[in-house]
């Protein structure tokens, strides 16, 4: 082998040496590479589920003092439920008693009633002038001949009995009260028109002789 074919074998051995060299240190590098690239990926995604554990600490938390909360007022609930459902039964019992207490009181109430109605006929039967029981024998007398006394007054003393002219004659001072309130009229107007007085001319008039 000649000198130049050793030294041209050599270059191309110590050429493919030079290569094989930087093609393990470019690989080498990019190793390193995806390593670091890898690496980062790790530490972001330990930070981000170290994130999300914290997140989910403070939602549990939150969760937790949102449910002691709840809890809270679902048992204050119960007790102003409790309290109102004492309030209604106590309401309702009241109802009843004040409904027994209005039955009660609306009987008393028409007994009262029956009881005053009953008084004040008595006492009306007891109060009535001893003329009204005067009336006498014969036909009515002319009522209605008295000035002032129309039909419907004159029937109104036919009902309470009066019916002769003797009777209207016979009443006192006293009396004239008792009649206008029955004739429902005021008793200046029996004053006025001298129902009595009238009531004695004609009697006289009529039987000729004075009361």
């Amino acid at each position: 082998m000649t000198l130049s074919s050793l030294t041209g074998a050599i270059l191309l051995a110590v050429t493919a040496l030079a290569s094989a060299y930087c093609g393990w240190l470019l690989g080498r590098s990019r190793g390193r590479a995806r390593l670091r690239e890898r690496k980062a990926y790790e530490d972001e995604m330990v930070r981000s589920a170290a994130l999300g554990r914290e997140r989910a600490r403070q939602e549990r938390e939150e969760i937790e003092q949102r449910l002691t909360r709840l809890q809270l007022e679902h048992v204050e609930c119960g007790e102003r439920a409790r309290a109102l459902e004492s309030e209604i039964r106590e309401r309702d019992t009241a109802l009843e008693q004040l409904q027994v207490e209005i039955v009660a009181s609306r009987q008393a109430l028409a007994e009262s009633t029956r009881l005053a109605e009953r008084l004040q006929l008595r006492s009306e039967e007891a109060s009535a002038p001893e003329w009204l029981s005067c009336e006498g024998d014969g036909e009515f007398d002319d009522l209605q001949s008295i000035r002032g006394l129309g039909p419907v007054l004159e029937q109104r003393l036919h009902e309470l009995g009066v019916r002769r002219f003797h009777q209207l004659a016979s009443m006192r001072e006293a009396d004239v009260e008792w009649l206008a309130s029955r004739l429902r009229i005021l008793p200046g107007r029996i004053h006025r028109e001298r129902w009595a007085d009238q009531a004695r001319e004609k009697d006289t008039s009529k039987h000729g002789k004075d009361i």
